[in-house]
């Protein structure tokens, strides 16, 4: 919500807190899904729950990292192109 409200304001730390909250969530998001490709069943339920049920909280896990991956990735190459560097001086 910071970086938004910075990145609204073109206020002047908003080009390098932008660089760096998008580079920190692309490698948490990337550690997240080794993880997952290691022990895809992340659902931790005591009683188990029903397998229908994992299977839709994986994949709703799993389509929410990608879209958030794809968004810090594209946030990222914006912020670095040198034209959108200059708005934030």
């Amino acid at each position: 919500m910071i970086l938004a409200v910075l990145l609204l304001l073109r206020h002047r730390f908003a080009w390098t807190f932008g660089i760096v909250v998008s580079a920190a969530e692309i490698v948490i998001i990337l550690v997240k899904f080794v993880g997952f490709i290691k022990n895809p069943n992340i659902a931790r339920t005591d009683p188990p729950a029903p397998e229908m049920i994992n299977a839709f909280f994986n994949n709703t896990w799993f389509i929410n990292k990608a879209f958030l991956l794809v968004f810090f990735i594209y946030l990222l190459i914006y912020l670095i192109l040198p034209s959108t560097r200059t708005q934030f001086k």
